[in-house]
Parts: C-alpha cells; sequence; structure tokens
C-alpha cells in the first residue's frame, strides 16, 4: 500500500497543476490558495468577493467506446459527503480531467440532481495499483453536459510531463 500512496502523491501533484491552469483559464478572477491533500478537498481558494471555494478533482481515463457507453462523470457519495465538511462556509466545485484532454468543470450547487442517478460502483480501492483489493461505492453518474466550464488541458499534462521527466 505504501507504494500506493507515493503513486497518488505524483498524481495529486500533476493534477493539482492542469487543475490551476484549467481555473486560470476558465475563471480567471479565482486565486488559488494551495491543496488539502487528505482533508476531503484537492484545492481551495477565494473568488473576486473574497469567498472560499473548494475544489475535488479527480482524472478518469475512457476510450472512445466506454465514453460513449458511460457519458458521465462518477463522483462518489462518500466523497461529496467529505467535500462539504471540509468547506460548510464555501462553493463546492467537482472537476473532471478527462483522458489528458478535456477539462469539465462542475458547480456542485447548480447541479440538477433530479437528472443525476446513482449506482453501485465496484473498483479498485487504489486505482494505480494492480494488486488493489475492490470495494463497491454509492457513485453519482453526472452527466458531462451539465459542466458550467469545459477547456482544453492537454498542454499542462505535456507541460508538466516536459518538466518534471523531461517527456512529451
Amino acid at each position: 500500500m505504501d507504494n500506493c500512496k507515493g503513486l497518488i502523491s505524483i498524481q495529486e501533484e500533476l493534477d493539482f497543476y492542469v487543475a490551476s491552469k484549467c481555473l486560470e483559464k476558465m475563471v480567471p478572477y479565482f486565486h488559488i490558495c494551495g491543496s488539502q491533500y487528505g482533508c476531503g478537498v484537492d484545492l481551495y481558494g477565494l473568488d473576486e468577493c473574497l469567498n472560499p471555494f473548494c475544489v475535488e478533482i479527480k482524472e478518469r481515463i475512457k476510450n472512445k467506446e466506454n465514453l460513449e457507453k458511460y457519458p458521465w462523470a462518477e463522483l462518489k457519495l462518500e466523497k461529496l459527503n467529505r467535500m462539504k465538511m471540509a468547506n460548510k462556509s464555501g462553493k463546492l466545485y467537482y472537476m473532471v480531467l478527462l483522458n489528458e484532454e478535456i477539462c469539465y468543470l462542475f458547480d456542485i450547487d447548480k447541479l440538477d440532481w433530479d437528472k443525476i442517478n446513482v449506482f453501485s460502483w465496484e473498483i479498485k480501492n487504489c486505482q494505480m495499483s494492480s494488486y488493489s483489493s475492490k470495494g463497491s461505492y454509492m457513485t453519482y453518474q453526472i452527466p458531462f453536459e451539465m459542466a458550467d466550464k469545459v477547456c482544453y488541458c492537454g498542454d499542462y499534462f505535456s507541460d508538466w510531463y516536459k518538466y518534471n521527466y523531461g517527456m512529451d
């Protein structure tokens, strides 16, 4: 499991970098203050009126067939509850970095929850480990078309890889 924690740390750094760049592009009046790994959200900051906001970031990889079959962003109920507990007074956002190309930003308060399905999702507890056990989680299926903002993010991924590993 320690190897999984190391991989998660690297993934969190990458996601934070890409998410920060996407937020600068999509909502430039946000001031990003930092990250809160393990505290319910991945990124926090202040808006133009100095109101707090928190962003949960998830990277998802879906091939064309799976994207057509599953055209939604998965958000575990447990994760949404932790997000709400971590940020009781500010705005909550859910960001999905899809296929290292497209960034979807969802405003949690603006989602039409009547149009969002819930399902039991069986996934590995550590997605980056081939030895991880599986768990079953109640999960929201948030349609991608419900995103408030969308932007291309592929260049940010390649910039990060180039800077950290000297590769494209």
